[in-house]
């Protein structure tokens, strides 16, 4: 079974970016999606460049396009739609609790364009693929695959959530469910569910297991509903039983890139 295991949030905050470096370098991480609006976005992409250095270890790097947390790359004036009066996004619970898709799809493609071009400044590339954050909303995933296919990046946004099969380019891809905002979240057994549920998929779909790793600031803690749960996943991606289990249940851990390849390279710096 091919599995993408894949660490969202990195730019989120600093402590975040020290977990998610954390389970990649010690860990199984191999996918990460950068928040490039976030307030560490650079000091996220820093400690990759460290990862590759030291551990000469390539990380298959993501645009995780968000709308929901900090402020917009773009002007709030031009996407009135998307924030709230002091200029910052509208956060998720708002899309929630809305009972509606509020999100308006013009508005976020120019925030994602923004958003793409700033990831382009920070790394010198394009990024291997894109994907949305927190908000499940059809037009939000919609909006991020119109910029993505401009572009030829492969995008793996998601809609209002689901289990089904989605084609992605020529492959077909399934989300694992996502738990860990439950209270009695644990990561290694949402693991072992996701994959008992797989068994029953077609052996060429992959399996898109999302974790959001990382250690506890006060930037988290003040603007984050989802805290603990981000260290369980830190200690689960690292530990040696992880990785001995996917190795015993025939598990590959796969990139995006093993799939697509990427062109990113024909403009780095």
């Amino acid at each position: 079974m091919k599995y993408i295991i894949r660490a969202d949030d990195l730019g989120y905050s600093e402590g975040i970016n020290y977990g998610i470096y954390k389970s990649a370098s010690d860990g199984m991480i191999r996918n990460i999606g950068l928040m490039a609006n976030m307030p560490a976005a650079e000091h996220g992409i820093q400690l990759l460049q460290r990862l590759e250095k030291e551990y000469g270890r390539k990380i298959c790097l993501g645009l995780h396009v968000n709308i929901s947390n900090g402020r917009p790359l773009s002007d709030p004036v031009e996407i009135p739609g998307l924030t709230e009066t002091d200029g910052s996004f509208h956060n998720s619970r708002y899309y929630r609790n809305s009972g509606q898709d509020l999100v308006l799809q013009e508005e976020v493609i120019k925030e994602v364009e923004a958003q793409l071009q700033y990831f382009i400044k920070l790394t010198g590339r394009y990024p291997d693929y894109m994907d949305n954050h927190a908000v499940f909303s059809d037009s939000f995933a919609a909006a991020v695959k119109k910029v993505a296919d401009r572009y030829g990046i492969i995008c793996t946004a998601a809609g209002k959530y689901t289990n089904s099969v989605f084609p992605a380019g020529n492959t077909r891809m399934r989300y694992c469910a996502l738990k860990s905002s439950l209270p009695d979240y644990d990561p290694m057994e949402s693991l072992r569910e996701s994959v008992e549920i797989g068994k029953q998929d077609d052996p060429d779909v992959v399996h898109i297991f999302v974790l959001h790793p990382g250690y506890l600031d006060q930037y988290i803690l003040n603007t984050s509903s989802l805290t603990v749960n981000r260290t369980k996943e830190v200690e689960m991606a690292c530990a040696a039983e992880t990785k001995q289990w996917l190795y015993e249940n025939g598990i590959t851990c796969c990139t995006f890139s093993d799939f697509y390849g990427t062109d990113s390279e024909k403009i780095r710096k």
